[in-house]
């Protein structure tokens, strides 16, 4: 994760962010999944350009593994659609599982319907790039 200059690693690492799991598009959010911070690092600005920003829900380590279930997701999944809800739940679940030592695993079913609606995300972004260059071409 790379960081501006206010934010304070320590109070981050370990942290559950809430991140798109495909690009943005003009009209329509993309699916958003759960994901844990692991290693903070400083890049130059000018190396930075290219990257996406995202804006997700933050949590840090000290909430996340002390809070029960209902209370971490709640904060997670306020701002998201029903589907995204769905999946960051599915993330919660794994990422306190795996806190817990017990059995992590991610739920097949859920997976695939995660998977595809990346997919239906980039087929939406491939249609909005070829409209938006539709007027380049010379027919």
């Amino acid at each position: 994760m790379a960081l501006n200059q206010t934010a304070h690693p320590q109070q981050i690492l370990q942290a559950l962010i809430v991140v798109p799991l495909a690009p943005y598009t003009d009209k329509q959010q993309p699916p958003m999944g759960v994901g844990k911070i692991q290693k903070i690092y400083k890049m130059a600005w000018f190396k930075t350009r290219g990257l996406p920003i995202t804006r997700g829900q933050l949590m840090g380590a000290a909430y996340w593994t002390e809070r029960p279930y209902v209370q971490v997701t709640r904060y997670l999944t306020h701002n998201y659609v029903w589907w995204s809800q769905q999946q960051i739940s599915k993330d919660i679940t794994y990422w306190q599982r795996q806190f817990y030592h017990q059995t992590a695993y991610h739920s097949p079913l859920w997976q695939k319907i995660t998977n595809w609606r990346i997919r239906r995300q980039l087929g939406r972004i491939k249609r909005q790039r070829w409209q938006k260059n539709i007027q380049y071409w010379h027919i």
